[in-house]
């Protein structure tokens, strides 16, 4: 029971740290105008949170689906619907590049909503400020 237990806070660390590293790359990409890397990341940033989430109950996603259905069942139907919202901005502005930076702007601060949610629920933390940075 102990081993399970440290290595479901290992897990939860390492999910920890690499959304961090992406919300960084997310951040750094929107201030130099790569707006189709902050659809790109924006979403991985969240899903690195949800992914931390799980490993603190024990789980393990490693998926799109199972986090969108993990995430729906911790967090309701309006909150799952930014997070497919966030998931059309991913393809969208990371894939085809529509929107620029207004699309970009709104990806961030819909990427900020989430994470506020998840930080609150379940306690891990991926960023102190959730200030939208100057472009």
């Amino acid at each position: 029971m102990e081993k399970e237990h440290i290595a479901e806070e290992e897990d939860m660390k390492r999910h920890i740290q690499l959304a961090k590293e992406k919300f960084q790359s997310t951040i750094e990409a929107y201030q130099k105008g790569r707006y189709s890397v902050v659809g790109d990341e924006a979403i991985k940033v969240v899903e690195e949170a949800i992914e931390a989430h799980a490993a603190k109950l024990g789980d393990h996603l490693r998926d799109h689906a199972p986090r969108f259905e993990f995430f729906q069942k911790y967090y309701g139907p309006e909150k799952h619907a930014k997070l497919q919202s966030l998931f059309s901005a991913y393809t969208g502005l990371g894939y085809e590049g529509w929107g620029g930076k207004e699309k970009a702007k709104w990806t961030l601060k819909t990427m900020f909503e989430l994470l506020e949610a998840i930080e609150k629920r379940a306690g891990v933390v991926v960023c102190e400020s959730k200030q939208l940075p100057e472009s």
